[in-house]
């Protein structure tokens, strides 16, 4: 495989900026400047964007800080649940974290609460004034959002707590770094009073280790069908490493050390599905929740019911009566019938669950992707 080349050279001010909105490591940061401004994307243009305004922000944010400080040692005990929106890249935890949040009363982590990692509740306490409330949509680019009300992955804080290594987030907590924990989401419920919604895709990794310091937390995984999770992946490395021999998201050592990129996406595949069926037996059904993405787009409506009367303990006669119209699935064959037909023999065991199964029906899967 490829040397990857990092960004270590760069100025320290920028290489924290750009770390603050691309979700993992990656290589040739101006490539990707490149590509996203070819995108055209709104969503694309906009991460751009709020990487400049962190410029801005950075004096405010150290303005802020010790009073941000204060208010978390001062908060109260957490009383109310936690929702976390989970999964492998590329299954679709954007669109679920989006419906959720737009359609259940939750407080959620926004583009602006990423430009103050220092003070993220008092600076999202005071954005409340300034911007409206976030408009209901479900549009995103590799999980990001254009407006800074939009929802974003907030990485910046979580790297406090599963470490700066987000291709490797901590198996383990420290006894500080779990009551940090605890007091920084008892703080956020005591301003927002909203139970929080936040979407961190490495939880699919590291769910058991949150639930075990934060009570009440519950999780929804995402998971897809391999092959199209597949599919997305290589397009993804394509456009955010310019390259198909660095992982997009999280990945084993096998994946990335395998020069095949092939088989390395399907051994990221396998270890994202993998996981997912891992964390539910570790926490279990009551408090982690595996969909797959084709279920979301089928019966989104079903996805908020579920969450709002289990988790959230909604009792709400609108929301038994909730119904929304299917979304448009992705999963369409994009690339070229071989190497389709690769990701198939190599992903044959695996269901969209995330469990390992018996492929009953070759004829289905081949024409499936048959040209």
């Amino acid at each position: 495989m490829r040397e990857q080349r990092d960004f270590s050279s760069m100025p320290s001010t920028l290489r924290h900026l750009l770390h603050r909105v691309v979700p993992n490591h990656f290589d040739d940061p101006l490539g990707l400047a490149s590509r996203l401004v070819k995108t055209r994307d709104p969503a694309a243009l906009f991460a751009m964007f709020n990487a400049g305004l962190g410029v801005v922000s950075a004096p405010c944010d150290w303005l802020l800080s010790p009073l941000e400080k204060t208010a978390i040692r001062q908060a109260p005990p957490r009383q109310g649940p936690l929702v976390f929106v989970c999964g492998g890249p590329r299954t679709g935890t954007t669109l679920a974290a989006q419906l959720l949040s737009n359609h259940l009363p939750v407080s959620r982590f926004t583009n602006f609460t990423s430009l103050f990692p220092r003070s993220p509740i008092l600076a999202t306490r005071f954005s409340k004034r300034w911007f409206r409330a976030p408009k209901q949509d479900q549009k995103s680019f590799y999980g990001r959002t254009s407006r800074l009300s939009g929802m974003s992955d907030a990485l910046v804080l979580w790297d406090r707590w599963l470490g700066k290594d987000r291709r490797r987030p901590s198996q383990s907590v420290t006894p500080e770094v779990a009551i940090a924990m605890q007091q920084f989401f008892a703080a956020w419920e005591a301003a927002f009073k909203h139970p929080l919604l936040a979407k961190c895709n490495n939880l699919d990794a590291v769910a058991h280790i949150v639930a075990g310091v934060l009570e009440k937390s519950y999780f929804v995984c995402l998971t897809r069908d391999p092959i199209y999770m597949a599919q997305s992946l290589y397009y993804a490395r394509l456009m955010i490493h310019g390259s198909l021999e660095i992982p997009y998201g999280t990945a084993t050592d096998e994946a990335e050390k395998n020069d095949d990129p092939i088989a390395s996406i399907c051994e990221q595949v396998r270890y994202h599905l993998g996981q997912a069926q891992k964390q539910e037996n570790r926490i279990g059904a009551d408090r982690f929740l595996r969909i797959a993405y084709e279920d979301v787009c089928r019966d989104s409506a079903a996805l908020v019911r579920r969450v709002g009367q289990d988790f959230l303990q909604l009792e709400n006669a609108e929301l038994e009566q909730l119904y929304l119209p299917p979304i448009p699935c992705a999963n369409r064959p994009r690339l070229e019938k071989s190497v389709l037909d690769e990701f198939q023999k190599q992903l044959a065991d695996y269901s969209a669950d995330g469990s390992k199964t018996h492929c009953d029906s070759p004829d289905r899967q081949e024409s499936q992707f048959s040209s």
